[in-house]
């Protein structure tokens, strides 16, 4: 396999086919933003506009996301993923994506929330890592779905893996959306939910920007379907209270139901 990350350019670079029913962004935000997809439109699946070639299967675009239509995965779909070198957490970078279920989780739950995987070494040198947000049901003697953060096979860094919550249905009920973060500044990892910190981790070994590629994804889903919306990479490491003000800012346009 192949790896991805993120890397600091242009604003919105590919959103010029994306739609017009997009999530606000905070004007302080809005110079930091790399990549974004509202989903709104056929040509949003596959986002013929954006620089990175992006993938995906057993998906559609569907009426009913957080503005406009969103994406929704039906089960063993791969997800929705964009890979290239310039996808880099080594300078900084943050994911955010927006996503809800409409019925309780069932068990055997393998759904992938957000992934920067398959971080691969130059020359293939090792094995590929990752950074991962996921809701799943095995490990650590947890019998019902809950959310596993990871930090996995990265050079030099001991692998970390947490569970900082044990049942993802019971205190995240179905039907309202979420909001999930990984952000990183090749130096230490942050994993947020609905703008509270989840946990973050300091790497032994800073990231190298020199990866040879790297991909970025969401959505993979096992055992149920999925729905996502309003993916963004920013190309900077947003912090606790900005994560944060960004969450109750939309939450508070929700709540009025205006958003545009």
């Amino acid at each position: 396999m192949k790896c991805h990350y993120l890397y600091a350019a242009a604003i919105l670079i590919c959103a010029g086919a994306i739609g017009a029913e997009e999530i606000p962004v905070p004007e302080k935000l809005k110079p930091h933003v790399l990549y974004r997809n509202g989903f709104d439109n056929a040509a949003s699946l596959r986002d013929p506009s954006c620089k990175w070639k992006p993938r995906t299967n057993n998906s559609e675009i569907r009426a009913g996301g957080i503005t406009g239509s969103g994406i929704a995965f039906a089960p063993r779909s791969i997800g929705w993923q964009i890979s290239g070198k310039e996808l880099s957490f080594a300078g900084g970078r943050t994911l955010s994506v927006w996503f809800k279920q409409d019925k309780p989780l069932p068990d055997g739950t393998l759904w992938l929330t957000l992934l920067d995987s398959n971080m691969a070494p130059p020359s293939g040198a090792g094995q590929n890592g990752w950074l991962s947000l996921t809701v799943r049901e095995r490990g650590r003697n947890i019998s019902q779905p809950g959310i596993f953060v990871q930090a996995y096979r990265l050079p030099g860094c001991s692998n970390f893996h947490a569970v900082p919550v044990e049942n993802f249905n019971q205190k995240y009920p179905s039907g309202q959306w979420n909001h999930a973060v990984i952000a990183c500044n090749g130096k230490t990892a942050s994993w947020y939910l609905n703008g509270k910190l989840l946990k973050q981790h300091s790497l032994e070994t800073a990231l190298s920007a020199s990866f040879e590629d790297i991909a970025v994804s969401f959505g993979r889903c096992i055992g149920t379907d999925s729905f996502f919306d309003e993916f963004i990479v920013f190309d900077t490491m947003l912090d606790e209270a900005t994560v944060q003000e960004y969450y109750d800012f939309i939450q508070a346009l929700l709540a009025r139901k205006k958003l545009l």
